[in-house]
């Protein structure tokens, strides 16, 4: 037999539409007219599960589609104002398109200071570059100088003072 979790309820406020069952891990919401909502969006966040639902008017809301005007049936007035209203959104688009093309090539979308955050990465790997280098001629000193040196140093005398 499936254990299942306990249920807890939230009080629901006067100016409240939706009230939240709870129970494990799983949230259902139900509106005021008893209509179950499943979420949209279920965000899991370290402090907990945000969850989206979409609004009453989201659900029954259809998209409207603006009515096709036949621009030969209009009169003078009308056909004018048709035509401007098309001419005007064309070319804002155009503007909006170019604006961005524009900023683009010009530089203008990039930081302010992107050219000396630039410099200081360049600076750094150059001296990531010098430092590996020293390293490896130091590493590399020290080997020849142990290549050099006898196995052994043998002291025969050890009471002569040096000068």
């Amino acid at each position: 037999m499936d254990h299942i979790p306990p249920v807890e309820v939230a009080t629901e406020l006067p100016h409240s539409t939706t009230t939240t069952i709870t129970g494990g891990s799983d949230g259902i919401k139900i509106n005021k007219h008893g209509k179950v909502k499943i979420p949209r969006v279920r965000l899991h966040c370290s402090d907990g599960i945000y969850e989206e639902y979409s609004t009453d008017e989201e659900d029954g809301e259809e998209i409207q589609q603006l009515p096709v005007v036949d621009p030969t049936t209009l009169s003078w007035i009308p056909y004018f104002w048709h035509y401007g209203k098309v001419t005007a959104i064309g070319t804002l688009s155009a503007c909006d398109f170019m604006g961005e093309k524009f900023a683009y090539f010009f530089g203008i979308t990039s930081p302010k200071y992107e050219y000396i955050m630039e410099d200081a990465k360049r600076a750094k790997e150059e001296e990531e570059v010098e430092s590996k280098a020293e390293r490896e001629a130091e590493k590399e000193f020290v080997m020849e100088t142990l290549s050099k040196q006898p196995a052994s140093i043998v002291v025969e005398n050890e009471n002569v003072c040096p000068m």
